[in-house]
């Protein structure tokens, strides 16, 4: 029997499950794909690099688009690590574009100005936000002018937290342009 397309959600290591599972019905809103939640697997070794003290995204997304299931046509990683590429000191996530997978990190979208801890429901704001800028790139989607479209780069989590889950008209239309591609 052939799998209905679906949009993956793979935690790396301990994730609050709470907010995994709030990503999917907002997720399936925005992207006309069921989401369903992946068993949780450790992260890959070779991510870790000692001489940042970080995990390169880079090689999360290789692993989650080797790793994903029959029928899982987008992959969305989701851990609590700090996430680098080489020419930036961190990112909140990092996508292939276009591509098959996706990763987003709660390491720096928990935090508040102050180095303290955001409330609950900003951190899931910010996660969903991420989310669907990542899923976004998967779909060939990239950054945007309109600084409240989900795909509007964000330097910062007051750019991020000022943004919307949501994408523009612009990108609403690449998106919908985008989703007529093969899966």
């Amino acid at each position: 029997m052939v799998q209905a397309p679906f949009l993956g959600l793979k935690p790396f290591g301990a994730m609050d499950p709470d907010l995994v599972e709030g990503l999917a019905g907002p997720l399936r809103l925005i992207f006309p794909l069921p989401a369903q939640i992946l068993a949780a697997s450790e992260v890959p070794p070779e991510a870790f690099k000692p001489n940042r003290g970080q995990h390169l995204s880079t090689e999360l997304l290789h692993h989650l688009a080797d790793h994903a299931p029959p029928g899982c046509v987008r992959i969305l990683g989701l851990t609590g690590l700090d996430l680098f590429i080489p020419i930036l000191t961190y990112v909140y996530g990092e996508a292939m574009l276009p591509g098959k997978a996706a990763v987003v990190s709660i390491h720096r979208l928990s935090a508040d100005s102050a180095g303290g801890i955001v409330a609950y429901r900003v951190l899931r704001d910010r996660v969903l936000k991420e989310a669907v800028h990542e899923l976004g790139h998967t779909f060939g989607l990239t950054h945007c002018d309109d600084k409240q479209c989900a795909m509007s780069f964000a330097h910062s989590l007051e750019q991020l937290d000022h943004k919307q889950a949501s994408f523009c008209r612009y990108c609403t239309v690449l998106l919908t342009d985008g989703l007529r591609l093969p899966l």
